[in-house]
This record gives C-alpha cells, structure tokens and sequence, in this order.
C-alpha cells in the first residue's frame, strides 16, 4: 500500500483516501460480507477525520451496509499531534 500511495500527489491524497474506503465499502456491500470491514484513515487533523468517517458512513448507508460492519482504524504512521482531539473525532 505504501508505494501505491507514494505515487499519489501530496494534495491529492486525502480525496484518493476518501474514494478508497468509499470503493471498499461498495465492494463490501456487493460481496455482502459476514464480517467487519477495517478501513483506514490517514489522520490529517480532527475536522478532516470527521469528515471522512462521515462520508464513509454516508456511503455505507447508501449502499445499504450497515454501520456495525465497519472498523475504522488510523495508519500506522499517521503522526497524531493531538491524541484528545482524535479520540473527540471518533466517539
């Protein structure tokens, strides 16, 4: 994954972020998986984590997947300048 993301501009990385978890979630939907679905969030800011965990649940119902099938979880190298603030964002 991370030489997939290397090739993605910097300023364009949060909208492919986006659209991947926004194809997985519709891939998931199709396939309709028995299990939770794990999609990442690179952590920019708490208003952008928001954001995307928004999005993605607004697509998720749109595909008719219910919200206790997904797992969000923050990258592994995601620098957290502020842990309150994420832990805020997604309670």
């Amino acid at each position: 994954a991370a030489s997939v993301i290397a090739r993605v501009p910097v300023e364009r990385r949060h909208a492919f972020d986006q659209h991947c978890r926004e194809v997985a979630v519709a891939d998931a939907a199709r396939l309709a998986l028995g299990r939770p679905l794990s999609l990442n969030l690179h952590y920019v800011d708490a208003p952008s984590c928001i954001e995307a965990v928004r999005a993605t649940l607004g697509r998720a119902s749109a595909v008719g997947l219910a919200s206790e099938h997904l797992m969000f979880e923050v990258i592994e190298c995601a620098r957290i300048a502020d842990p309150a603030a994420l832990g805020a964002a997604l309670s």
